[in-house]
């Protein structure tokens, strides 16, 4: 092969892996903006978390002291398990969506938020507190129906936000001795 055949083909290759580069760039790009935010507070302003599992019965609270610990809403103050707690105020500060179902819905039955599985209160710093209702799994089980209690928002969040927020009440985060 000849040397000029050779500086073609390089310089083709390079022009490839530049429009791919670049393609996928400005793809990764328009996947973020599409996928919004249900909220958004800031980590550090959460000042208690309540969580109700409504179906169970069963609840729990954490509140952060003057010095920003996190411990459970209990006589004692238990200590909550550090390693376990430690991404749960990032968590519930304001997960991404994977699309917003509706900006308006008129039977919040059928997405299973007139009664839902789960309640999330949030004390906000200077804010007052935000609730979050989450209701039935999507027909493909991979998200929930998720809306904030005073907006009309329908979004899905994954299954994962939702089942760690869950383990939260069924299996507490509580250090051990």
């Amino acid at each position: 092969m000849s040397l000029k055949t050779s500086l073609i083909l390089i310089a083709i290759l390079v022009l490839l892996c530049s429009y791919i580069f670049i393609f996928q760039q400005k793809k990764q790009i328009e996947v973020g903006e599409k996928a919004p935010k249900v909220w958004f507070v800031k980590e550090e302003d959460i000042e208690r978390i309540e969580i109700r599992l409504t179906n169970q019965g069963l609840n729990a609270a954490f509140v952060k002291d003057a010095e920003s610990n996190w411990h459970f809403e209990d006589a004692e103050k238990s200590a909550v398990d550090i390693k376990r707690w430690s991404g749960i105020p990032l968590l519930v500060s304001g997960p991404t969506s994977k699309r917003l179902i509706a900006q308006r819905v008129d039977d919040l039955t059928a997405y299973g938020l007139h009664h839902p599985q789960m309640e999330i209160t949030m004390n906000i710093q200077n804010q007052g507190s935000l609730k979050v209702l989450v209701g039935d799994k999507t027909p493909n089980e991979m998200y929930y129906y998720v809306k904030l209690n005073e907006a009309d928002d329908l979004y899905t969040v994954d299954h994962n936000w939702t089942e760690v927020l869950e383990r939260l009440v069924t299996d507490p985060p509580k250090l051990s001795p």
